[in-house]
């Protein structure tokens, strides 16, 4: 008696078996993949909110430079920090930095710079010119109000590739394609690159790979990181920066 109430006791064990192991590790390897691939893992996610953080000092430095100069700054072609000569039709280089008033970073810590400019239609928004018919001399002449009607005259225009322009996010705003989805123009933009996620030799990613050389379209600052692709991009609309200069002009 005593022994059958002792093995009635017993709880019984087993171990797993081979097709249990198996899924466990696919499972693992899954969530793995999710978090390093994907998303980048935790040090990926703490690189893009760095970079934000940066890039947020640079887009006020940016609008505080319109606010005194009537105009947006012209892009560093060279790295060197400085604003170059503004040559027409250059709307990509790096953020000037030094003309900004801002220290300038390690080249693995510098953003790409484009500013929308289309003289065409009187909208070359990093040219300082008088819009408004104030003469030589009086307190408005070329001050914001001018890019303010430069940046009314921008909002015109239909979305056209020959300008610096966004495309999608892959989500709401619809795929990240150059040819097919063009969304808006932008007053300006900035990309920050973090790692050379598709293998091309160059820290910018997808559509903006020939960056900041060439290339005028830049995806949506919505856009998720990805196991391709990790640029962060900010960026600065044409309505947002009429309103920020207009709760400023006086």
């Amino acid at each position: 008696m005593l022994g059958e109430s002792t093995r009635a006791g017993e709880v019984t064990q087993r171990g797993f078996s081979l097709v249990e192991v198996v899924v466990v590790l696919m499972i693992l390897g899954l969530l793995t993949w999710l978090v390093s691939g994907t998303y980048g893992g935790a040090a990926g996610a703490g690189d893009r909110e760095m970079a934000k953080a940066r890039g947020k000092t640079v887009q006020e430095a940016i609008r505080a430079f319109a606010l005194n100069n009537g105009r947006l700054p012209c892009p560093d072609p060279a790295g060197s920090g400085w604003e170059g000569d503004c040559a027409a039709g250059m709307q990509m280089g790096w953020a000037p930095y030094r003309s900004l008033g801002l220290e300038q970073p390690a080249d693995r810590d510098r953003f790409a710079y484009g500013v929308y400019r289309n003289a065409a239609a009187n909208a070359d928004l990093a040219v300082r010119t008088e819009r408004t018919g104030d003469a030589v001399g009086d307190m408005h002449y070329q001050d914001i109000r001018d890019l303010m009607v430069g940046v009314q005259l921008a909002q015109a225009q239909v979305v056209s590739n020959g300008f610096l322009y966004m495309t999608g996010d892959g989500a709401a705003l619809g795929a990240v394609d150059c040819a097919a989805n063009l969304v808006a123009h932008p007053a300006f933009v900035l990309i920050a690159p973090l790692e050379d996620r598709d293998g091309d030799g160059s820290r910018f990613d997808g559509v903006q790979a020939g960056l900041p050389a060439t290339g005028l379209c830049v995806q949506s600052a919505a856009t998720a990181a990805s196991s391709a692709q990790d640029d962060v991009v900010l960026s600065e609309g044409l309505s947002s920066l009429m309103g920020w200069l207009s709760a400023r002009a006086s």
